[in-house]
């Protein structure tokens, strides 16, 4: 992946990491939905371009249930999700 785009990605992870560290009123299931779906983003990125689509597909699933979960009772957490799954497409993932 270029670096470029990897530090972009990275930046938007911190942010989403920043996120839920700052959500004083949110469910540990919440926490923990969040936490590991930046885990898989993370080990995403970090494979290599050759695997299949199947894997691609799951964490954009993963991401965009995320992003409909989130959406209406954390909004900046949306956000950023949409930011990383902008970044994801053009990485072509």
């Amino acid at each position: 992946m270029p670096q470029k785009q990897s530090h972009d990605i990275e930046k938007q992870l911190e942010q989403l990491r920043q996120l839920v560290a700052s959500m004083d009123d949110a469910a540990p299931e919440t926490r923990t939905r969040i936490t590991t779906l930046i885990t898989e983003i993370e080990q995403q990125i970090e494979r290599e371009p050759s695997e299949t689509s199947e894997q691609h597909q799951g964490l954009i699933d993963n991401v965009k249930e995320s992003i409909e979960h989130f959406e209406a009772d954390h909004p900046a957490i949306t956000s950023t999700l949409n930011q990383i799954m902008v970044m994801l497409a053009n990485m072509g993932i």
